[in-house]
């Protein structure tokens, strides 16, 4: 007998076409009803492993437990979500000086890199690479007289890894990394011992740009092409050895924007172009004041930030590269005091941009510390919604991980600490655990590969890995399995 396909059936092709329609107008509330569950009982009961440094690397996390029951701290840990798959990845013996194991956590180019003690080259280089299975450092920078205990990973550029390192002699300069070896790029400041001491890092216009420092010039603006003969200082900013100390390198409107620092200006916002000198883009805060931009952040053609222009304290702003496109969004809290906090008395990651709009956390004086969004206008910037309601609780929102578009983050309302999700609308800003019996508090967030994972605290768990799954259907339909329908 002939198979009737879908094409030869009218009935059958109407029927799956609602069907898809209906799944995807149900598509909203499908996601936001992914419940969050504890990946693993690391520590079992009440005991806590304290999950460190979660950091994304493909459709896995890698994390380092304060506590993992061997009696080390910050052994090696991965997990791809399940239970079973959640074990300890390597054992990382503690540096009997600083008492560390695996930290600084970093991924570039698929490849897990971070600073652990080997016994013999103290906290050196290492990577976990997940195409080989390997596990274990990538080369021995320092000599054996010498413990290489600044290795700082920094920015992932052209597959390689950017970082500060000091090998004994030279001081801290700037290394790369593929993980099958390590090399330094330049010895920027040949004084024995005494190093450029890199910062910052960011592709721009197929060059690796960074700040590094030298005894004639301070700590201005260097760019590299990866080679000794390409690495060179931008331009010397504040003439002489004072330094500009370029901040917060990022990519937007066509430009690479920083702070920076000069005699006359003081800090403020600065640019460079594909071709050209670095340039002041505007002195927000007139004369030698300090508008001091931080919270740099690329939406679209856009660079949003904060600064202080010297009257209305430190609110949000917005540039395209021109002095005139340089303009304050919204005075939120009239008056000198300013809706936004100094940026060290804020708590991690407060600030982030979907693909459309920016969200940051501020203060109008009535409702506490909440979450705020913009669309760079003044009519579009506004608070999302009053999740405490009053003058707020006792944590401001943090931990701002943007997916797509919608802004996950940590949130307190009445009923404690927990995981939120918006899309800047109050409709659509909602508690994602309110439904988990005990927990009360949420720590680190971090997506990975389209989903969100997170440290918290529940009462009977203590402190440890959960998972919230995003994804409408996890395989794409590759198995067949309708049962969602």
């Amino acid at each position: 007998m002939a198979t009737r396909t879908m094409e030869g059936n009218p009935r059958v092709t109407r029927l799956a076409v609602l069907a898809l329609i209906a799944a995807s107008c149900l598509l909203p509330d499908v996601l936001s009803a992914q419940s969050p569950f504890l990946v693993k009982d690391i520590i079992p009961e009440t005991g806590s492993s304290a999950p460190l440094d979660l950091t994304a690397v493909g459709r896995r996390v890698y994390f380092a437990p304060a506590n993992d029951g061997s009696g080390q701290y910050r052994n090696l840990w991965v997990s791809d979500g399940t239970e079973a798959g959640t074990f300890r990845l390597q054992w990382i013996n503690q540096d009997p000086l600083t008492g560390e194991g695996a930290t600084n956590l970093f991924e570039a180019a698929g490849i897990l890199f971070f600073r652990a003690y080997d016994n013999a080259n103290s906290l050196d280089l290492w990577k976990s690479d997940p195409g080989t299975g390997v596990t274990a450092p990538v080369q021995d920078i320092s000599d054996d007289s010498f413990a290489g205990q600044f290795t700082t990973p920094l920015c992932e550029f052209r597959n390689y890894l950017f970082f500060a390192a000091d090998d004994g002699s030279a001081g801290i300069e700037p290394w790369i990394s593929n993980g099958t070896y390590a090399s330094m790029i330049e010895d920027i400041r040949p004084t024995p011992n005494v190093g450029s001491a890199p910062w910052g890092g960011v592709g721009y216009s197929g060059f690796l740009y960074f700040t590094a420092q030298t005894t004639e010039h301070g700590a201005e603006l260097w760019v590299s092409d990866l080679t000794a003969p390409t690495t060179n200082e931008v331009e010397d900013i504040w003439p002489g050895p004072t330094g500009s100390n370029p901040h917060y390198h990022t990519v937007a409107a066509g430009y690479l924007f920083f702070m920076a620092s000069t005699e006359d200006e003081g800090r403020e916002l600065w640019a460079k172009g594909t071709t050209g000198s670095p340039f002041l883009v505007r002195d927000i805060n007139p004369g030698n004041a300090d508008s001091h931009p931080y919270g740099l952040t690329a939406v679209g053609d856009t660079l949003f930030f904060i600064a202080d222009d010297g009257t209305s304290g430190r609110e949000l702003w917005k540039s395209d590269g021109t002095e005139e496109g340089t303009q304050r969004v919204r005075d939120i809290r009239t008056g000198p005091s300013g809706s936004v906090l100094e940026p060290g008395n804020m708590p991690p990651r407060t600030w982030a941009g979907t693909r459309d709009l920016f969200f940051f956390v501020a203060d109008e004086g009535l409702n506490g510390e909440e979450v705020w969004v913009s669309d760079g206008t003044e009519a579009g910037t506004r608070l999302v919604k009053d999740i405490f309601t009053g003058t707020g609780g006792t944590f401001a929102p943090a931990e701002f991980v943007p997916i797509a578009d919608t802004l996950y983050f940590r949130a307190e309302d009445t009923g404690g600490v927990g995981v939120w999700q918006t899309d800047g609308t109050p409709a659509g800003t909602v508690e994602l655990t309110a439904g988990v019996t005990g927990l009360n508090w949420v720590g680190q967030m971090v997506e990975v590969s389209g989903e969100l994972y997170f440290v918290a605290t529940q009462d009977s768990t203590g402190q440890e890995l959960w998972r919230l799954p995003l994804a409408f259907f996890a395989d794409g339909f590759e198995s067949g399995d309708t049962d969602a329908w």
